[in-house]
């Protein structure tokens, strides 16, 4: 019999089952899985974060799986574009560089650097060590870039974040409501500095200051008011429509720590 855990997620499918099914035993050992995730201690929730799940395997897995969405530029822009111009709205004496949390293949630090000429430094972290290597190499010409296996507390340690503008794409989620209030108190060590994001957010969760678990190992925040109960209220917000998905919206925004 197979043995379903972290340890070896995700999963390898079966061949398809009689009822048109696609590898449903490992699809209900996934979800399975996914489930009990939510009800470990925080610490083990965030070992199997970085070693099981993005540092591992599956991250790589699905760097892989969207690269389709990179090679489409436009489609990929869309949400990224109103990122980008609260980012340009910033004065340019507020920041001496950008470091950008979970980079993956490093496409987004990338253009980054192409829309922000003025910059010479661009730092991407990202768990997974294949990934970053992957980032390495397609981007080795661009000199601006600096690509890490590490994440942002690894790299507080032995770098500054002061003037640096901390840029997140759907990473946010996968923290906890616990980490996100000790990520505040990180920042706040280190001002000024702006972080900018982008996450998703269950509708519904912007009714009370309770992080909701929406699956697949992330969490919806009320952002605004988690900032608020960590003294962080210098935030411009933009919600944006997901199209065919009433339950959920993305915030965009810009969190200035002076």
């Amino acid at each position: 019999m197979h043995h379903y855990s972290f340890d070896n997620f995700p999963f390898r499918f079966t061949s398809p089952q009689k009822n048109g099914g696609f590898g449903t035993f490992e699809t209900m050992a996934t979800e399975y899985l996914k489930s009990r995730y939510y009800h470990l201690p925080e610490r083990k929730r965030r070992q199997i974060l970085l070693k099981k799940i993005w540092g591992g395997k599956a991250g790589s897995i699905w760097h892989q799986e969207i690269k389709p969405l990179y090679n489409k530029n436009k489609l990929f822009m869309k949400t990224r574009e109103p990122l980008l111009q609260f980012i340009l709205s910033l004065p340019k004496s507020k920041y001496n560089g950008l470091i950008e949390l979970g980079c993956g293949n490093g496409w987004f630090l990338n253009l980054l650097s192409e829309r922000l000429p003025f910059l010479h430094k661009f730092i991407g972290l990202d768990v997974n060590q294949k990934t970053v290597r992957l980032a390495q190499t397609r981007y080795q010409t661009n000199h601006r870039l600096t690509f890490l296996t590490t994440d942002l507390n690894a790299y507080a340690k032995t770098h500054t974040l002061k003037k640096k503008v901390l840029v997140s794409c759907f990473v946010l989620e996968y923290f906890s409501t616990q980490e996100l209030v000790r990520l505040c108190h990180l920042l706040k060590q280190h001002r000024p500095l702006s972080l900018a994001f982008i996450e998703r957010v269950r509708q519904d969760s912007l009714k009370t200051k309770r992080s909701q678990a929406i699956g697949d190992f992330s969490f919806s925040h009320n952002y605004p008011e988690i900032f608020k109960d960590c003294g962080l209220t210098k935030l411009k917000l933009k919600r944006s429509r997901i199209p065919d998905d009433s339950d959920f919206i993305n915030f965009v925004g810009l969190l200035m720590i002076e």
